[in-house]
């Protein structure tokens, strides 16, 4: 079973991956949150198969969705109201907000405090192995799930300074 340390709570009180799950659940639609699922298991295989960090890897995949329990069309003004710096290609495209949105609430709803887990949430491409690890399998975990409709190929975002 996999735990998850959250601020607030001491070690005898740890949040574990179900409890995740569940608090996931009640803030997405049930397709993507079927879809995230989806996205936690095949990573979860890939980081056993090639022996990566399991437990960063599972929430990274499992929360790489949580910033889409604000709908597209609310997110830049959501993002206005957390302080959340924003360019004018995300107001005008604001699912790419989802990604930014979903590092706020792995780190204030879900008590995420890893940096290589939200820099996984965030893009999962970077230039240290264990995030571009993390990133890999979250990415190739998206990808494995045949219910997207939109490919995920060239995309490049910017790293928040």
């Amino acid at each position: 079973m996999l735990t998850i340390y959250i601020k607030g709570r001491d070690e005898a009180e740890m949040m574990t991956i179900d409890e995740m799950k569940q608090l996931l659940q009640a803030s997405l639609p049930p397709k993507r949150y079927k879809h995230s699922v989806h996205v936690y298991e095949t990573a979860l295989e890939l980081a056993k198969s090639h022996k990566l960090p399991e437990e960063k890897i599972a929430i990274c995949a499992l929360l790489h969705d949580c910033g889409r329990e604000v709908v597209s069309k609310e997110s830049a003004a959501k993002a206005d109201a957390l302080g959340i710096a924003i360019d004018d290609v995300e107001r005008n495209q604001p699912i790419l907000l989802h990604a930014k949105l979903g590092v706020y609430y792995a780190q204030t709803k879900y008590g995420v405090t890893d940096k290589e887990i939200l820099a996984g949430i965030f893009d999962g491409r970077t230039e240290c192995f264990a995030l571009y690890a993390v990133g890999l399998c979250r990415t190739d975990g998206d990808r494995e799930d045949r219910h997207q409709k939109y490919d995920h190929e060239g995309f490049v975002r910017k790293y928040p300074e």
